[in-house]
């Protein structure tokens, strides 16, 4: 199975997952089209990535995980970040990969402990505390920056004493969104909470592309309300 878990690897530096759903593989990737090398590898060792992926899910003794990298200064970008990276330095390329997303919530928010959640949650994520700077020879790494050297604040907007507050939220994060990301600068992520009425809010959140998907925007959404409700119960 050797064989197996290197090709899984493989695939994860190339921001490919394999997922195992009711015995059948489902792949989710960044790019447009699946590279036919790669289609090649998963179609020929279809049957024995289903055996690895359920043995793995059966023996929570030894699930299967990709090894931690050696601590660097710096880390090589995969072929999609590569690919990212050269599309921000066109002109309006960094703003075309702004990824929004936007929650509504309902009831009373403590702001201090959302912030402060969201904060674990770069703590807890080291992609969120990462940025991107070419050297003289022109070659592009990614740096991961301690959690001591993140500046990070959620912004608090209120409008709830506007009578069009709906509208006047929509533009208003249309045009915060429209903010390029500074790739050399960490967080690449920004946040914020907006009242629309006493216990009605809007959590906006936005990230580039480079350090994220559809789908981690998702779980990161999923995991800062979790880290929220711990906190407000008094628990780790």
């Amino acid at each position: 199975m050797d064989k197996i878990r290197d090709l899984l690897i493989e695939l994860k530096k190339e921001s490919i997952d394999i997922v195992l759903n009711d015995d059948e593989l489902e792949v989710f990737y960044d790019t447009d089209d699946l590279d036919p090398v790669i289609y090649d590898q998963i179609k020929n060792n279809k049957d024995q990535l289903i055996q690895f992926l359920k043995s793995s899910k059966s023996d929570i003794n030894n699930p299967f995980s990709i090894p931690l990298s050696p601590i660097k200064a710096a880390y090589p970008l995969t072929n999609s970040q590569n690919r990212l990276w050269i599309l921000s330095q066109l002109e309006g390329g960094s703003l075309a990969y702004n990824m929004p997303a936007a929650v509504r919530l309902t009831g009373t928010v403590d702001f201090d402990k959302f912030e402060e959640s969201f904060k674990l949650l770069i703590e807890r994520h080291e992609i969120l505390r990462t940025f991107f700077k070419s050297n003289d020879q022109g070659e592009v790494s990614q740096f991961i920056i301690p959690v001591a050297g993140v500046s990070f604040t959620i912004t608090q907007k209120d409008f709830s004493k506007n009578k069009k507050s709906e509208a006047q939220v929509a533009d208003y994060l249309e045009e915060i969104n429209k903010e390029p990301f500074d790739l050399e600068r960490a967080p690449l992520v920004r946040g914020a909470i907006i009242k629309l009425k006493e216990k009605e809010h809007v959590f906006f959140l936005s990230m580039h592309h480079i350090i994220g998907d559809g789908w981690s925007m998702q779980l990161l959404i999923s995991e800062i309300i979790k880290i929220y409700n711990s906190l407000l119960q008094g628990k780790q």
